[in-house]
């Protein structure tokens, strides 16, 4: 089928992006960390923008982990209502996925909601717009939501 195809290489395409991005993202904090600990160590004061900058850094590498370890099954789950309804094990998995894609719609409008809300808020350091930071939650969250209907396509 071209629609599955298609989800499948979006996915394996945004997967891709994700970890290239969480490379960078953990290169780039490893220099601001450095220029951080190197300014309080050769003249006795750090650069305020640096902490703000690993800060955000560490926020969307942390993000866009989630969504790979979405593509790849690696999150966390409790598998209590299997260890107590065994037999009901493979509908259990179609509930959580339902439930799961839910909560995914859900924090991306109300994440796209709340972009709108701190647009015009600057951070305390650096002066950018926190829409910025913010936005690594609807894109993170769509992200794993593409992964997982990709995902659940699959396994039928």
């Amino acid at each position: 089928n071209k629609g599955e195809k298609l989800m499948k290489w979006l996915s394996d395409q945004l997967d891709r992006l994700s970890q290239i991005a969480i490379t960078i993202l953990l290169m780039w904090m490893t220099v601001v960390l450095f220029i951080q600990v190197g300014g309080r160590y050769l003249m006795d004061s750090g650069m305020a923008w640096t902490e703000e900058m690993a800060r955000y850094a560490m926020i969307w590498t942390v993000f866009l982990g989630a969504a790979v370890a979405t593509k790849d099954g690696s999150q966390i789950r409790v598998p209590v209502l299997e260890h107590i309804f065994p037999m009901f094990k493979k509908h259990l998995k179609w509930l959580q996925n339902i439930v799961f894609i839910i909560y995914l719609v859900l924090v991306i409008v109300i994440s796209w909601d709340t972009l709108k809300v701190v647009y015009f808020q600057s951070s305390p350091n650096m002066g950018i717009s926190m829409a910025i930071v913010y936005a690594i939650m609807p894109v993170s969250f769509l992200f794993m939501l593409v992964h997982v209907l990709t995902l659940y396509k699959k396994r039928g």
